[in-house]
């Protein structure tokens, strides 16, 4: 099988796609302990956390590496976002009919103890339930629970690989350079 078909069939194969923690947890634990600080700075902590810690992986036939998942499929989880969402189905997320998602007993431990308690009422989907009139809050929770990955919930992300390939990590970070200035 050449590498092409390889990588497809990764993707392709029906194996249910696994929730990872990891980003999560790193990402919550940098919040926690720079409380006070202004949120650019903390967020800037939060990722480097996170990409301090957050284990890197090499998967077999891949010419661009790094993934935020042990083994893909994976859903990332963004409880900074709308990513706590998941919590009304963690308990049956392995079994339900639509898009059952792999979790291991320890990761949901982990997000029900360590990650949700903190998030509850900073996410971003706590703060627009806060705000919202209670209209919207009808019309979003009356048709079928889903998932908002757009604003980061859990599941989607798409690299802007040609970009790239054509300029290397150094032409992105000039290009960041310069929108900052």
């Amino acid at each position: 099988m050449d590498r092409i078909e390889f990588l497809r069939q990764r993707f392709i194969s029906g194996k249910k796609p696994t929730v990872f923690v990891d980003r999560a947890k790193f990402y919550t634990e940098a919040m926690k302990t720079t409380e006070g600080e202004p949120m650019i700075l903390r967020q800037a902590k939060a990722l480097k956390h996170v990409l301090e810690n957050v284990p890197v992986v090499i998967f077999p036939e891949e010419l661009i590496v790094g993934a935020m998942v042990k083994d893909p499929p994976g859903a990332i989880m963004y409880p900074e976002g709308v990513g706590l969402r998941i919590i009304a189905e963690l308990d049956r997320i392995r079994e339900r009919k639509d898009n059952p998602l792999e979790i291991s007993a320890e990761d949901i431990e982990v997000i029900k103890n360590e990650i949700a308690p903190y998030w509850a009422d900073k996410s971003l989907g706590a703060v627009a339930e806060k705000i919202a009139p209670r209209f919207c809050l009808d019309l979003l929770y009356r048709g079928a629970f889903y998932v908002a990955t757009e604003i980061a919930g859990i599941s989607h992300f798409s690299a802007d690989y040609s970009s790239l390939l054509k300029v290397g990590l150094d032409g992105i970070k000039e290009f960041a350079r310069r929108k900052i200035e």
